[in-house]
């Protein structure tokens, strides 16, 4: 490794992906912030536990978002994503929380962000975010990349990855159903 590659100071943090219906919430970042001014972002921090925990944690810190009323829906493989000073490079975990609620959410923001959205995950594209934050996106709500993840995990235990699973067959569109009609069926 070159002396180069030794001053790369890596930060984990968590970026969370919170969904509802089918939406995403997205924050901006405001300019009290030290890194990516003004772009949104899914809600994110740096991981001081778990990634799991942190999300939780840095959604109620930059929401006022109750902890109880989210639920777990998958975790993507990391990735990095290099920082706007030099020397600097955060390893993003993206994490997939779903809104469980009926009743819309209340959300309060911190002094980190200054404006927040609900979006289609197709309409990210088109806005000034952090960067690769349709990647964060993708590696928890696409099924083939969350199939990935699963298969890459050599840290929980068989039960976990099965209730995973179960997860991501939620996440599915149905099935056909099955019929015993006949296929010329005439049309009334």
């Amino acid at each position: 490794m070159s002396a180069a590659a030794n001053d790369i100071r890596i930060v984990d943090a968590v970026t969370v992906i919170l969904r509802r219906r089918g939406r995403i919430l997205l924050l901006r970042r405001s300019a009290g912030v030290r890194s990516f001014r003004g772009l949104w972002h899914g809600i994110s921090g740096t991981i001081e536990t778990t990634p799991l925990e942190q999300a939780r944690r840095e959604v109620e810190e930059e929401t006022a978002l109750p902890r109880g009323a989210l639920a777990l829906r998958a975790t993507g493989l990391p990735f990095d994503v290099p920082d706007e000073r030099p020397g600097r490079v955060w390893r993003i975990h993206p994490v997939l929380l779903e809104w469980t609620p009926e009743r819309a959410p209340q959300v309060r923001l911190n002094w980190e962000n200054d404006a927040w959205r609900w979006a289609e995950a197709g309409e990210i594209g088109a806005l000034p975010t952090v960067p690769r934050l349709q990647e964060a996106v993708a590696r928890v709500c696409d099924p083939g990349r969350m199939e990935e993840v699963l298969v890459a995990d050599r840290e929980h235990g068989a039960a976990d990855l099965a209730e995973r699973m179960l997860d991501l067959a939620a996440a599915l569109p149905p099935a056909l159903p099955l019929t015993t009609d006949p296929i010329e069926r005439p049309i009334q």
